[in-house]
């Protein structure tokens, strides 16, 4: 065959999808003709479809040296680019492909994607828009142009792009995708599941859909169906970092313990690789706080596209009140809101000038409205992006950002990372370090970082005098006390209360609360319910560990006064591990229940024992749990000791420090007084301990 024949095979090949043979071809023609661009050129684009970006790159270069410049190179060397990540380098090619041939929607459509890789959003837009403005029709540029508006925080323009390329094909995958995942992302979560069905009509074997379908579920406390969901997305998917992490997540919220028992070993192999989407899981699962400290930069860089801290030269400024922003995507009911009103209603306004930096929905409730009133500022920014809100807080002058969310569910770590206060600190929300070089300080105390514990944490600590976390004494733990008839309890039993969320239940806790009930046969096991399965699974296990599963009862969903005032039913409450109790032991001590814990190595699995310490009951944490049930059991079998520490909290409420919301608001404002003295000195974060 000769070498025009070749080419002409390989041609037709490359039109019919078959870039493998077409490659073959071009290779073979190369070995004889080394001097023609067009040959190298097609030979780059054959390599850029087997997804050889590096090697299609330099056949694209050897296309530039032998011929004058043409647009076409240019505009596939930035292609190739961007698939490497070289994405200063794609902008250049492709700015210089325009000016070439500067009316060429293609080019523009690909330089806005360079764009967005580089952050400007804006220049983007304007580059989709003139695409469009060139071939309305273009739905690449329909749907680029729809994802640069969700950066934005533009999600009814997005849906309207989106829209508008499914007008054109109805069945465009990843026109319904982006839909899907938009819907979900504004917490509409049905119509969500009408896209993602949609998708996965045109094509089964999108694993991301069916990820998303799944989250959509969860969402929608379908939990059951959502578990389904990601095991058949695991199934097909087993090295998708994305279906491992779905499946461990579903598994802890089902309690399904041999499926959890299946994954969990891969755990530290995963997050070492930077392939666990969500450092949380590590936090659930894990009590190594160095895995959950090296595991997050691969995090920020997969997931958010961080790969460091902008630079800040600022510092704090004098002469007038400390300007205090908290950021969280919580200021509804949630417990992180719950816990913390009462003291950011105790700031001192003489000297802090306190803001709300709101991510997270309005849920009309009664404590969004507390929130509201307790904040000199409160602003909601959830339709702003990452680089607006930066803008925001910048022109603010906020002297110290305080994050109150970690990687939790809605954070934003974009925020932060873009430097927008010249103190950054991390509190309350995130139980562990973030792990990232754009928080400076966290705030916690000795019991949940004790001395040696400082290498674990890439934060500077600041150790407060007592328990780092926040309650509200305003709230009345004898309102609406039921009977324990009410409440579908024995009225002679001995009542273990566990109602620590269900996927803090771990297979080792439950065995022991098992061997526990065994020893203790007029006892009954006091849960929370969170969803049927989760139920059914853990009375299958009880009857597996020869417990009557009706030794288990669960207590349905109440008002906030009651779940505090229905502690008091119970006579001892049992602690979970490695994550801890943590409002909901404050809570349970609060109502005047005593509390067995074990505490470990990392932070979120001492954050008991530390309340326990703050309320004069160190003895109560432990540190294995052969010593757990063990004191569980004296405790059972010596009333008397056991009424001695009922007594203790109930006579100590109105002293102990745990409870004390004005004294760990005056501790804070110290550290944030000192935090800010070192930056206007222009000295380094340092750890210190407030007196």
């Amino acid at each position: 065959m000769s070498v025009e024949q070749l080419l002409d095979r390989a041609f037709q090949l490359q039109n019919q999808g078959r870039a493998g043979e077409a490659e073959k071809l071009y290779s073979q023609a190369l070995k004889s003709v080394r001097d023609n661009p067009a040959l190298w050129f097609n030979h780059g684009l054959t390599l850029r479809d087997l997804g050889e970006p590096k090697k299609a790159l330099a056949s694209f270069d050897q296309a530039r040296r032998l011929s004058p410049p043409m647009a076409e190179i240019e505009n596939e060397c930035g292609n190739a680019l961007l698939d490497l990540g070289r994405n200063e380098e794609a902008l250049a090619a492709l700015n210089q492909a325009l000016s070439l041939r500067p009316q060429h929607p293609g080019t523009l459509v690909n330089r806005g994607l360079a764009q967005v890789r580089l952050g400007r959003l804006a220049a983007a837009l304007a580059d989709f828009d003139a695409a469009l403005r060139l071939e309305p029709r273009l739905i690449l540029a329909l749907i680029n142009r729809g994802a640069t508006l969700e950066k934005l925080k533009r999600p009814a323009e997005a849906f309207t792009a989106y829209q508008q390329a499914l007008a054109l094909d109805p069945n465009n995958v990843t026109a319904l995708f982006q839909c899907g995942t938009l819907l979900s992302g504004e917490t509409r979560d049905e119509e969500a599941l009408l896209y993602y069905d949609r998708v996965l009509a045109a094509d089964p074997g999108l694993g991301a859909a069916r990820l998303g379908r799944g989250r959509s579920l969860l969402a929608l406390k379908r939990v059951a169906e959502a578990h389904a969901q990601m095991k058949r997305v695991y199934a097909e998917h087993p090295d998708t970092p994305f279906a491992f992490d779905g499946l461990l997540e579903t598994s802890l919220m089902t309690c399904d313990f041999p499926q959890r028992l299946a994954l969990e070993p891969a755990l530290a192999e995963h997050a070492r690789a930077g392939k666990v989407p969500a450092p949380l899981r590590l936090l659930q699962c894990s009590d190594d706080p160095k895995l959950q400290r090296d595991c997050v930069p691969a995090y920020l860089r997969n997931q958010h596209g961080i790969a460091g801290a902008a630079a800040t030269s600022r510092r704090v400024a004098s002469g007038r009140r400390l300007k205090l922003a908290y950021l969280s995507y919580d200021f509804r009911n949630h417990a992180v809101a719950n816990s913390a009103v009462a003291l950011w209603e105790h700031h001192e306004r003489s000297r802090f000038e306190t803001f709300a930096i709101s991510t997270g929905p309005d849920d009309g409730s009664a404590l969004r409205r507390r929130l509201t009133i307790a904040f000199e500022h409160f602003l909601d920014v959830r339709t702003r992006n990452d680089d607006a809100v930066t803008g925001l807080l910048a022109a603010a002058e906020i002297d110290i950002l305080v994050d109150l969310g970690g990687y939790t569910a809605g954070a934003r770590p974009g925020i932060a990372a873009r430097r927008p206060a010249p103190v950054q600190v991390s509190w309350l929300g995130w139980a562990g370090t973030t792990g990232s070089p754009f928080f400076d300080y966290m705030i916690t105390d000795n019991i949940v970082t004790p001395p040696g514990s400082d290498d674990d944490f890439t934060e500077k600590l600041v150790r407060l005098p007592h328990c780092y976390h926040a309650f509200d004494p305003g709230r009345d733990p004898y309102a609406a006390t039921p009977t324990r008839a009410q409440a579908g309890l024995p009225p002679d039993a001995f009542v273990f209360c566990a109602f620590n969320g269900v996927w803090k239940i771990t297979p080792p806790v439950f065995r022991m609360w098992m061997e526990i009930l065994r020893e203790v046969p007029k006892s009954v096991l006091w849960l929370r319910h969170n969803n049927d399965l989760a139920t059914d699974n853990l009375r299958r296990e009880a009857a597996a560990s020869a417990v009557a599963p009706e030794r288990l009862i669960f207590a349905g969903p109440v008002s906030d006064a009651e779940h505090l005032a229905r502690f008091r039913l119970a006579d001892l409450f049992l602690d979970t591990l490695p994550f801890t109790g943590h409002s909901t032991a404050i809570e349970a001590l609060w109502a005047g229940l005593p509390l067995v814990s074990c505490a470990g190595g990392s932070f979120a699995s001492r954050v008991s024992a530390s309340a326990l310490n703050a309320v004069g009951m160190p003895e109560l944490a432990v540190t294995s749990l052969a010593d757990y049930k063990a004191l569980v059991l004296k405790l059972v079998h010596d009333e008397a000791l056991l009424s001695s520490y009922r007594r203790h909290l109930e006579e100590g409420r109105v002293r102990f420090p745990l409870f004390d919301v004005q004294n760990l608001c005056r501790a804070l404002e110290t550290a944030c007084e000192r935090i800010a003295e070192l930056s206007r000195e222009g000295l380094p974060p340092r750890a210190f301990t407030v007196g």
